[in-house]
């Protein structure tokens, strides 16, 4: 379970890595769909957290997977604005907290 959790951790620090691409990134479409997806599997895991489901979290994390894919299509594009980056980040630390609790519900594991 520990393991989970690390690679769970490896997936979000990664996605804010991928913030930094994303400052360079995205035709319009792109980077509302990918903010939308992300916003999604930010209240799966913050729902997961809060019913301690830890059955959810292989699937939470090939989501991530799919989310950092998307994440790298959009490095080729330009469209990429502060109030998309604010959004980004909240999102980030949201699904922190939701990994923490959910990693607290485990006695701290």
């Amino acid at each position: 379970m520990k393991n989970v959790f690390k690679k769970i951790s490896a997936v979000a620090a990664l996605l804010v890595l991928a913030a930094g691409l994303l400052f360079a990134a995205g035709s319009r479409k792109q980077i509302d769909t990918f903010l939308k997806d992300y916003e999604n599997f930010v209240v799966k895991t913050e729902k997961a957290a809060d019913k301690g489901d830890l059955s959810s979290l292989m699937s939470l994390q090939t989501e991530s997977l799919k989310l950092l894919e998307k994440a790298d299509n959009l490095k080729d594009t330009s469209d990429w604005n502060g109030k998309d980056s604010e959004k980004y980040l909240k999102l980030t630390n949201r699904y922190n907290e939701a990994v923490m609790k959910l990693t607290n519900s485990l006695g701290g594991y």
